[in-house]
């Protein structure tokens, strides 16, 4: 059974910590993982949402994880020392590390992130750059629904570009693959393959 453990930092984002719980600990998921909460010590730890949440267990349980996930926390302060060293350790165990949202900080302030390409909130992005400029430059995230990209995704287009520009003057109405596809004259599925091998990326990302 794959044993996936999820490190609750304070002031963890509880919704953020919900995400994997939903997927790993659902009782549907329960004949292939097993989901654990852990923290730097056992007990309360407390959230960005007004409530507590217990973690049973403490760092140890990094060390048997399969796979650890550690949620988004603020203030984006850097770890205790035991809490860099256990995340490390567990990486060195094979085990797989990823983080959602701000909790890039934490992985970032262990050193895992060091020569690798990644990224966190739109709002971070920068300040995880200039605290830990060991890491490798990644991409924008994307902003939620409504909210712009601060810049292109995308590579330079040398076939799209007038139905990119296009796009990016409708982007308040529900655009579609086949709507773009229209746009550029082009079978939607022939659109695609193109604009990927043009981009780098899909149509819609």
């Amino acid at each position: 059974m794959h044993r996936v453990v999820a490190l609750a930092l304070p002031d963890v984002v509880a919704f953020d910590l919900a995400i994997p719980g939903q997927v790993f600990g659902h009782e549907d998921e329960r004949q292939l993982y097993s989901f654990a909460v852990c923290a730097a010590e056992p007990g309360l730890v407390p959230t960005t949402t007004g409530y507590a949440i217990h973690a049973a267990t403490g760092l140890e349980a990094l060390l048997s994880a399969d796979t650890i996930v550690v949620p988004g926390f603020s203030p984006l302060t850097e770890p205790p020392a035991n809490v860099c060293d256990a995340l490390r350790a567990a990486a060195g165990n094979g085990a797989r590390v990823v983080s959602v949202c701000t909790g890039a900080f934490a992985l970032a302030a262990a050193g895992l992130l060091d020569g690798k390409r990644g990224t966190t909130h739109w709002r971070n992005a920068q300040r995880l750059q200039t605290l830990h400029p060991a890491d490798g430059r990644g991409p924008a995230p994307r902003r939620r629904p409504g909210q712009f990209t601060e810049r292109p995704v995308a590579g330079p287009l040398t076939h799209f570009a007038e139905t990119c520009a296009w796009a990016r003057q409708h982007l308040a109405e529900p655009l579609t693959v086949v709507d773009m596809a229209a746009h550029a004259g082009w079978a939607p599925s022939s659109f695609a393959r193109k604009f990927l091998a043009d981009a780098g990326t899909t149509p819609l990302r």
